[in-house]
């Protein structure tokens, strides 16, 4: 709210809130600079003319995310001359006093504490969590010394968005605010949750897709059995270390089991082939929606069939059924948490 008295020292806290998959319909989406400019836009709009700003910090998970918003936003707000803009080597000076990263979390508390030292009217700061099939993007000003809310403004960037994905690329998402996640949501891993069985039961609770395909690959054990694999949801993994040691035994190498062990995406090595129920999941939760990268290729299971077969899914259309191992297809690989 404006008034006509000579502005108090403030803080603009500024979040910045990108989130991946819901299951309700898709909203309206803006790229990630226009965004960033329209937040620009609604600060210039809702302070004083004249108002000193610091654009302190936002929690991402990406401090390349978080240093491209922050400097856009700055640049923004630099040329539009309305509000002067805290410079840069002030703020590293207090985050090295205090020990904080600008992709991390800071409180309206501490930002106004930060905002004094700086004798800014206005600090910006924000927070990067799951939300959907889209990002996000949300800004609030908050008054230094009455920590009021000036203005606040929001909007939804793709996950498509190619700026975006580039800057979150490695990243490592966190989950919802209450620790749980939802089908579509990156995952622990970076890939993006297809199931969640509600409960944490033997050790994990989801399974997630890995962000990429491996292969493609012969099954292997062509007419010999393996023995002993599932089609459940919950069997892949101990199908995977069924058929890992039958291949030690028989010597075959470059299999999609052996593939999907031998895989280390962002720190995680627990990765595995999934059997039949868990593939049609894929197909069902992320395929079916436009999630995971998919095409419409082949994929192998873990799980085989009879006749010294194994259970394949055609992604363009979900058909199922086991075939010869010694045809070629692709592989995803997925792991339990």
């Amino acid at each position: 709210m404006k008034n006509s008295r000579r502005p108090l020292p403030a803080v603009i806290s500024f979040f910045l809130v990108i989130g991946c998959v819901t299951s309700g319909p898709s909203m309206e989406t803006v790229p990630l600079d226009a965004a960033i400019q329209a937040a620009g836009r609604n600060i210039e709009a809702d302070l004083e003319p004249g108002v000193k700003a610091a654009i302190l910090n936002f929690s991402s998970p990406s401090d390349q995310f978080s240093e491209y918003v922050i400097e856009e936003l700055s640049l923004f707000l630099v040329n539009g001359k309305k509000v002067v803009v805290v410079d840069r080597k002030e703020l590293d000076l207090i985050r090295k006093e205090i020990d904080f990263q600008m992709s991390g979390e800071v409180s309206d508390e501490s930002a106004q504490a930060i905002g004094k030292k700086l004798g800014a009217q206005s600090i910006i700061s924000g927070a990067l969590v799951s939300m959907g099939r889209t990002y996000r993007f949300r800004v609030k000003t908050i008054n230094v010394e009455s920590a009021a809310i000036e203005s606040s403004s929001s909007a939804d960037i793709s996950a498509g968005d190619e700026r975006a994905a580039f800057l979150l690329k490695g990243a490592k998402p966190a989950p919802q605010a209450d620790g749980s996640y939802k089908i579509g949501d990156y995952g622990p891993a970076g890939g993006i949750v297809f199931y969640d069985k509600g409960v944490v039961e033997s050790g994990w609770r989801y399974l997630e897709a890995a962000p990429r395909d491996i292969g493609p690959a012969q099954w292997g054990a062509n007419r010999t059995t393996v023995g002993g694999t599932g089609m459940e949801i919950g069997s892949g993994k101990k199908n995977t270390e069924i058929i890992i040691n039958k291949f030690k035994q028989l010597g075959e190498t470059g299999r999609p089991a052996q593939l999907c062990v031998s895989l280390d995406i962002n720190g995680y090595r627990d990765w595995f082939l999934p059997s039949r129920d868990e593939l049609n999941l894929m197909y069902t939760n992320l395929k079916k929606n436009g999630l995971g990268g998919f095409g419409g290729a082949r994929y192998w299971s873990s799980s085989e069939g009879r006749y010294y077969g194994a259970w394949h899914q055609r992604f363009s259309d979900g058909y199922q059924n086991d075939i010869a191992k010694l045809n070629i297809y692709s592989v995803r690989a997925v792991r339990a948490f």
